[in-house]
């Protein structure tokens, strides 16, 4: 007996079905690097329009995690997209390599070993240089491409002198002021923080109510009270923060709310106390305070007033004014005179309504103090201990202790109590800023600092200007943004450290005036390029080699001077990056057309590099934002080290392959929380296979394929061929448009379903028997291969930006008549047909494929259960359509349904017409076909002569091989 099977052109390809992936990745990515495979990619598109995704850089302290990979993973996917769009993109990676986190692990290391500056910043070069080479590593063994021999790091002395340049732009113009101020200060660290290097914590703290005494004359004469009533006059303030009361200067209220003045009862022998809060407070006060709910019980006769907020605390005096009266107080505890302001910061959802205010101490409290012009008032050093100041103030026994500590709290709520000046006292747990590296409570502190000013030059009015031109691909990114920035205080962006960029100004030696020009800048500049912030911290350089010659103080005349010992913000070193890398880089272009960073990055490197750049150059740093969200566990938390729950991404690239993470990276919306589980990345194996098997079912179909040779133009194409081919151009549409939108999860989407519908679920299965069983050069056989090659050209090319290993060894197993870049990397991103879509061909096959096949397959499915049939072609169909418009179009593809429906044969009876479009089960008839078996190509048919031969397409066929 003949072996047919010899025969069938069954599909063979060297593409293997296993991928092999953690092994066969680590060679593909040296065989890249030998050749230089970025660099191949860069010259050949040397001159096309630029497009340029600037690369947010993380800190060098740490093997990468999965937010740093998906966050690098989505990058290089977008710069792939955009070469293949034919744009010259280049990648250049980046890293933040100063700041805390780094010397704070270079110290602790020390273990209390003294070193000099140099010295430090030497320990914390090498520590981050280290990081660097090694994360660089592991990013490439994601297939990130990009410029690793060339990255820019903040610590080099060419992106130092883009950050002068920076500095200077903005010292030379006003916009950057030296101030003492509060700011976020960690005691465990001993520096200023900026918001992005807090993190919000709980922390159980001590609130109080708290009485001060009114002045008696200023309350009869504001209050209208008699002498006997103003000796009891209290305000009454709440503070969640007892330690700074030492502080305290002033009482702030809203002008727009009213008090008043509650007769209050205080013993059993009928005396009262008038206690002053917001009417509004008073009910809620009330339920925490028995004495105030009993004076609310008896009703109106218990309160004096109401008056307006502006009434107790007039506007502070404009220049040349003189202060209109208002209401006074005594401190509780110390010998003070306490003012009353008015700010409308003052709310009414918590505490009195009257707001205990100590400008050394907080943010709105300093800006009220300006406006009264009351002293800034810090007695807490940098350990966060009371200094020396408590003591002259008289508080003895308060010197050295800590005020975070709730031991303090304590010691100041007695003293309160001792005084008669303590209403409540309880404890809370909230949300409170923490040290984001030290994980300790932070304080308000003021301190003598370097600010980026957002009111000079109408900065803030500038940013936001130019938020509104960004294209933000988040739908709440520009407000979230817009409202962070009108909010947010000026930028503290001096540091007390010494490993990071130093703040270049000298001050005079006699009267201490700021002293840095345009000589200065001109003087230091080629040597911060040559030699970077190493030299500003060398005790033996003289300071001649910063300072012009003949350099004078301009508000004394004097000729010595000092050296600034701080250094910049961490966040103005890659905030400046707009100078130091965009504008540096001849390859790179300012602004950069897409910026890609973690949701966290709105108030951290989005907000600094906008700032920078507005204020600087004048114009927003990028053109289009996408943030993405965090990378959470199997629970929905957020993945940490410490809390034992991050997934290494390394590890996952060795158990399942990088390309499997980077569909991972794209399967879901990236701008929402992320779940990190194995059974996630076993999923996102599921769907690499369906897209890996689709390939190699393709690369088999075209074993024998030569488009230059057997290649059919489309009109000459079968109809299901030219629809397919029509529903590829919808795909290519439709990717293109969702990668241009920055969704890259909905053009996987796309791409996986038409790998499942269209190729595997119908394509697959109709054209077995084309291209198995045909002749190899049969018209029917070259026009599905023609489509399928058409097909698969795209598919790589769709693929490749994300499976970018599997999409490259594919494309090697094309022939090379079949490819016509060497690399998938090198092509050109596919193109739709361009033609006008065939819009009634399109119609007869959404009419063959969504109402006639599915009641086919139906039909099909009953028979093969009541064991009528076995094989789909041992049925032959029987189709009876009383639809006209179905009739004809049956009638118009009855030599193709048969191959359609994978049937033996298919009849068309008649039915009695109607001009719906409907399809019922009687319709359709399946029967057991009667004919034998085709024992090559199982057709059964009445030409088929004797058990066991061929049908005569198959001995036609066998003739002419």
């Amino acid at each position: 007996m003949i072996d047919y099977s010899k025969t069938v052109l069954l599909p063979e390809t060297a593409f293997p079905m296993r991928a092999n992936l953690p092994s066969a990745e680590p060679a593909r990515l040296r065989a890249w690097e030998l050749r230089d495979a970025y660099g191949e990619v860069r010259a050949a598109r040397r001159g096309a329009h630029r497009w340029v995704l600037h690369d947010g850089p993380p800190f060098a302290n740490g093997d990468i995690h999965m937010g740093t990979a998906l966050n690098k993973v989505l990058k290089d996917v977008f710069v792939r997209y955009k070469t293949m769009r034919g744009y010259d993109a280049p990648f250049v990676p980046g890293w933040d390599t100063h700041g805390m986190p780094i010397e704070f692990k270079v110290s602790r290391e020390l273990k209390g070993r003294a070193v000099g500056p140099l010295e430090l910043r030497r320990l914390c070069r090498e520590e981050a240089a280290r990081w660097v080479e090694r994360q660089r590593g592991q990013f490439k063994r994601l297939g990130v491409w990009g410029d690793w021999g060339r990255p820019y790091l903040t610590f080099d002395p060419s992106f130092e002198a883009g950050q002068l340049d920076a500095y200077w732009a903005l010292l030379k113009r006003g916009q950057v002021y030296r101030a003492l101020k509060p700011v976020h200060w960690s005691w465990a660290s001993q520096t200023a923080l900026a918001e992005a290097e807090l993190e919000y914590r709980e922390k159980t703290s001590t609130q109080v109510y708290v009485k001060y005494r009114l002045e008696a004359a200023a309350a009869m004469a504001v209050l209208g009270l008699t002498e006997a009533q103003a000796a009891a006059a209290f305000a009454v303030i709440w503070t969640t923060t007892p330690w700074t009361l030492p502080a305290s200067l002033a009482i702030t209220l809203n002008p727009q709310f009213e008090y008043g003045l509650y007769e209050v009862p205080t013993g059993p022998a009928g005396a009262v106390e008038h206690w002053l809060l917001a009417t509004d407070c008073a009910p809620r006060v009330a339920t925490e305070v028995p004495a105030l709910a009993a004076a609310l019980d008896r009703g109106g006769s218990g309160l004096r007033g109401p008056w307006p907020g502006r009434v107790l605390a007039p506007e502070p005096p404009r220049e040349g004014g003189t202060a209109s009266a208002g209401l006074r107080a005594r401190h509780p505890f110390l010998d003070r005179e306490i003012a009353f302001c008015q700010a409308p910061y003052v709310t009414s959802d918590a505490g009195t309504g009257l707001v205990h205010t100590a400008p050394g101490h907080g943010t709105e409290d300093y800006v009220t103090g300006v406006r009264y012009g009351l002293e800034v008032l810090c007695p807490v050093d940098e350990r966060g201990c009371y200094d020396a100041g408590v003591e002259a103030m008289g508080l003895e026994g308060f010197r050295g202790l800590r005020v975070t500590d709730a031991s303090t709290d304590a010691k100041v709520a007695d003293l309160l109590e001792e005084r008669g000046a303590l209403v409540r006292k309880a404890t809370f747990t909230h949300s409170y800023p923490h040290d984001w590296r030290s994980k300790q409570p932070v304080i308000f502190r003021a301190t003598r600092q370097w600010f980026l000013s957002l009111t000079a030059h109408s900065l803030r009015e500038r940013v936001l200007e130019e938020t509104a031109k960004v294209r933000w691909a988040n739908p709440w990114g520009r407000d979230r943004f817009a409202n962070m920035m009108k909010d947010r205080a000026d930028w503290c962006i001096s540091r007390q450290r010494f490993w990071g960029v130093p703040i270049y100004m000298f001050y005079c030696a006699v009267c201490g005036a700021e002293h840095f020009d345009e000589a200065c800048y001109a003087k230091l500049r080629p040597l911060v390029e040559r030699e970077g912030g190493d030299a500003w911290y060398d005790p033996a350089r003289p300071l001649g080699d910063f300072l012009p010659e003949g350099a004078r103080c301009a508000s004394c005349g004097a000729g010595e001077f000092r050296r600034e010992t701080d250094t910049l913000d961490v966040w103005f070193d890659s905030g400046s990056s707009s100078f130091g890398v965009l504008k540096a880089r001849p390859e790179l272009a300012f602004p950069a057309d897409l910026v890609l960073e973690g949701s966290d990055q709105y108030r951290g490197w989005f907000q600094s590099s906008m700032l920078v750049a507005c204020a600087a150059a004048g114009a927003a740093p990028y053109r289009a934002v996408l943030s993405t969200g965090w990378t959470l566990d199997a629970e929905g938390r957020a993945m940490h080290k410490s809390a034992g729950n991050a997934v290494d991404p390394l590890k996952v690239a060795d158990t399942y392959g990088a390309d499997v993470l980077r569909l991972w990276v794209v399967s879901e919306d990236c701008t929402a929380d992320l779940t990190v589980s194995d059974a996630v990345f076993k999923a996102a194996a599921d769907n690499y296979r369906l897209v890996r098997n689709t390939l190699r079912w393709l690369l088999g179909a075209l074993r024998d394929f030569d488009p230059d040779r057997d290649g059919l133009a489309r009109g000459a194409l079968a109809p299901f061929d030219r629809w397919l081919l029509g529903r590829l151009d919808g795909l290519i549409e439709g990717v293109t448009a969702d990668f241009e939108a920055l969704q890259p999860h909905k053009a996987f989407a796309r791409l996986r379903a038409f790998c499942a519908a269209e190729l595997s679920g119908l394509a697959f299965d109709v054209h077995k028997d084309t291209l198995y069983t045909l002749a190899p050069g049969d018209p029917r056989r070259r026009s599905a291969q023609t489509a399928f090659h058409g097909t698969l050209l795209a598919i790589l090319r769709l693929c490749a930006p994300v499976l970018c290993f599997t999409a490259e060894e594919a494309w090697e197993h094309l022939t090379p008549a079949s490819r016509p870049t060497s690399s998938v990397h090198l092509a050109e991103w596919p193109a739709a047909s361009g033609g006008e879509r065939d819009a009634a061909l399109e119609e007869d096959f959404r009419l063959l494929l969504e109402v006639v096949r599915p009641a086919v397959a139906k039909r099909l499915e009953e028979a093969r259960a009541a064991r009528l049939i076995g094989h789909p072609y041992d049925a032959e169909l029987v189709l009876a359509v009383h639809s006209k418009r179905l009739a004809r179009l049956l009638r118009e593809h009855l030599d193709f349904l048969p191959t359609l429906f994978v049937v033996s044969r298919v009849e068309l009876a008649p039915a009695a017409p109607h001009d719906g479009l409907a399809l019922s089960p009687e319709e359709v008839q399946v029967r057991a076909s009667g004919q034998r078996k085709c024992a090559r190509c199982w057709r059964r048919g009445a030409d088929v002569e004797e058990d066991g031969g061929i049908c005569g397409r198959c001995r036609e066929v066998l003739a002419h091989a």
